[in-house]
């Protein structure tokens, strides 16, 4: 994250928050939050609604009683109490005149936001033509947006063809594709993998769900992915090169080991993370991760929620995939695919019974971590689903 827009405030200027009171909703290209005040007091805004400001950017204040606000911060408060308003008409872009160009500019007063503004200078767009639909009429960024598109379609020739419907590359369906790319491009990436048996981890997981599901918390499910979750936690607590990251010319071993587990939106994927996992007991993961997946649905996680993973755990079984190459997700050296899991035939002595296998595929940084350790960390996870009763030894 190097920046985000303050897309509303939740309480006034001049209003007294209290510790922990929402202040304001925070976009990024991947969540929207709500910040909590840390302290009670007098709020003051310093930047306006729609405002998009760096990582770190200080966005506001919580004063005591009578007290002021610096000179340089209260510049900063009376410009974002200010109406964004539009004096000058802003001129139509070269070769746009007649023929459904844009209206010519009026000059009256419009009240948009700056990033408005700046949009509609660079398509040449009239403000006092475009509908706001912010607090009071506001023009937003979305509103110029709307009516670029508008434009694009009417400048768009008769006979043309009909196109295809698009979708904006934008938002988190950006943030992966830049990031996707530039796991690839950054990485010597290499792919492995390993079938497992996962019939007596099955009945575990199906038995522990039957003894939680009158638990306080509403009853607790344990899945597959919980019980890799935890196995591959065990491993990278035993293989810390998996559990790394590569800074210029040092490969840095981080102490905790927090596994972020995948979540598909229809808008696209977002990897909340179950801290410390290889201290927490299976029931504690099962719960964590239902919560979060949860929130992750509802829109309702945290920057520290989908931050501070060392590691990263998806999953395409639901979708009868056997085996894929997940991308690694940068800082991260690796990630651990889960297929589906499918019932085959197999060999007890000289009987035939019936067995639930999957396959795991790990993708890993070859330039921080060799085929052979790699492949050792992967039987260790293979080795704690087959071994079950290791996963709930604290249980």
């Amino acid at each position: 994250m190097t920046e985000g827009t303050l897309a509303q405030w939740l309480a006034p200027d001049g209003a007294h928050v209290e510790k922990g009171q929402p202040i304001f909703r925070m976009l990024t290209e991947k969540i929207n939050t709500e910040v909590e005040a840390e302290t009670s007091g007098v709020l003051r805004h310093l930047v306006p609604e729609d405002s998009t400001v760096p990582a770190g950017a200080v966005v506001g204040c919580i004063l005591a009683q009578g007290e002021q606000l610096p000179s340089e911060l209260a510049q900063m408060a009376a410009a974002a109490a200010a109406p964004a308003l539009t004096a000058a008409p802003v001129p139509a872009a070269p070769g746009t005149g007649g023929g459904g160009g844009p209206a010519p500019a009026t000059g009256e007063f419009v009240r948009a936001s700056p990033l408005a503004r700046r949009l509609a200078e660079e398509a040449g767009i009239d403000l006092s033509q475009v509908e706001g639909t912010g607090p009071g009429g506001r023009i937003l960024q979305e509103d110029v947006e709307q009516a670029v598109a508008a434009r694009r379609e009417a400048l768009a020739p008769a006979a043309a063809p009909a196109a295809g419907r698009t979708i904006p590359f934008k938002g988190v369906r950006r943030t992966i594709g830049q990031r996707m790319h530039e796991s690839l491009e950054t990485m010597a990436q290499l792919t492995i993998t390993m079938e497992v048996d996962v019939t007596e981890a099955g009945r575990m997981c199906q038995e522990l769900s039957e003894r939680w599901q009158a638990g306080p918390d509403g009853g607790v499910s344990v899945t597959y992915t919980h019980a890799i979750v935890k196995a591959a936690a065990l491993a990278l607590a035993e293989h810390p090169r998996l559990n790394s990251t590569l800074e210029g010319d040092v490969i840095r071993l981080l102490d905790e080991v927090n596994v972020g587990v995948a979540v598909a939106l229809d808008e696209g994927l977002i990897v909340p993370v179950v801290r410390e996992a290889d201290r927490k007991p299976l029931r504690q993961i099962a719960v964590e991760a239902r919560e979060l997946s949860e929130k992750a649905r509802q829109g309702t996680l945290t920057v520290d929620e989908v931050t501070g993973g060392t590691f990263t755990v998806t999953t395409l079984g639901m979708y009868d995939v056997d085996v894929f190459t997940p991308i690694v997700n940068p800082p991260q050296c690796a990630i651990l695919g889960v297929g589906r899991v499918k019932e085959v035939p197999a060999f007890e002595g000289e009987q035939v019974v019936r067995r639930s296998v999957l396959n795991l595929s790990l993708s890993f940084d070859h330039r921080v971590v060799d085929g052979a350790p790699a492949a050792e960390f992967l039987r260790r996870v293979k080795h704690y689903l087959e071994h079950p009763n290791l996963l709930t030894a604290e249980q």
